[in-house]
């Protein structure tokens, strides 16, 4: 007589085969952990059937959390996930900035790595000095959006600047200081603001649109100015030779601005002539330099126009005599 198998073993054999399934799926990624700002962004993983992910995430998590400044004293589930950025600062690392650097460990991201995160918005600013941020923090100000920093002709986007902001640390290690950067930053905003360090450069300044025709008949009317006559101004082309021997000059492209430059027809053009072109020119409407590649042109133009009148000032003293 064939035995049938009791209810009571049948729901203890349903309830097995229950926690089974449950087992399966109980190293879950938690992106965060419990404690902390969880969002309902935060299951990107598909199915959580991946157990390396929870694993580099606790890995990124020691590390980020070992900060002597933000968490001393601090008990582990009180600990914040911190990063110094290029400005010397000490940066939360939000929920959605800790998903996506694990999402690019586990996809092997080229240049990721715990202590390294990926090249693009939000962590622009552990990759790029931001000018004004570290003395804005000082003063206790909110720290500036990125400003638009030009490299290779490509804008680098605004960062993130919702992470909370720490204390500045008494010293940086790297990136250029801030304390330091900050005066040049201001004469060369207002070199950019004024057309020049000398007042004489801006009595006549051009307006924006001016074509290569135009630009000739500048440069000839200005030849025959009284100042022409007393202060021989070098060319544009012959500037850009003398720029060649200048310190600083090695990680500008002299051959570009000399290309735009004769694209334009002012290779001819005096530099007193040209520090007189509107700002607008030096730009989009014609040049088309970058934000730092004119601070750099403007910052020389003036140095080299300065040292004319200073040269010219000296002669006419000794002529007197």
């Amino acid at each position: 007589m064939k035995s049938t198998p009791s209810k009571a073993s049948n729901k203890t054999t349903m309830k097995s085969e229950h926690v089974a399934k449950v087992a399966g799926h109980a190293h879950a990624p938690n992106f965060y952990g419990s404690h902390r700002d969880t969002d309902s962004a935060g299951s990107d993983l598909d199915n959580g059937d991946d157990t390396g992910a929870s694993d580099k995430q606790d890995a990124l998590l020691a590390v980020l959390e070992n900060c002597n400044q933000c968490n001393a004293n601090k008990a582990p589930e009180d600990r914040i996930p911190c990063q110094i950025n290029k400005n010397g600062l000490h940066k939360q690392i939000s929920h959605k900035m800790i998903r996506a650097w694990v999402l690019a460990l586990i996809n092997n991201e080229p240049g990721v790595t715990l202590k390294i995160p990926l090249k693009k918005d939000p962590f622009l600013e552990f990759h790029y000095f931001v000018p004004g941020a570290s003395v804005s923090s000082t003063l206790g100000l909110p720290t500036a959006p990125v400003l638009k920093i030009c490299q290779n002709h490509q804008e680098v986007p605004q960062a993130d600047t919702d992470c909370c902001m720490q204390s500045l640390p008494p010293v940086p290690t790297y990136g250029n200081p801030p304390l330091c950067f900050m005066p040049m930053l201001k004469k060369i905003m207002k070199m950019m603001l004024d057309g020049s360090s000398s007042p004489e450069i801006s009595k006549r300044p051009i307006e924006s649109g001016k074509t290569r025709k135009q630009i000739r008949e500048l440069e000839s009317s200005h030849s025959n100015s009284e100042s022409s006559e007393d202060i021989k101004y070098p060319t544009v082309q012959s500037w850009l030779i003398e720029l060649k021997n200048t310190k600083g000059s090695e990680g500008y492209k002299l051959k570009y601005f000399h290309n735009q430059f004769e694209h334009e027809g002012c290779l001819s053009l005096s530099i007193d002539a040209l520090a007189k072109l509107a700002e607008s020119y030096w730009g989009e409407s014609g040049f088309k330099f970058n934000i730092g590649e004119i601070a750099w042109l403007k910052k020389q133009l003036c140095k080299s126009i300065e040292k004319m009148e200073n040269k010219y000032r000296k002669d006419m003293k000794k002529r007197k005599h």
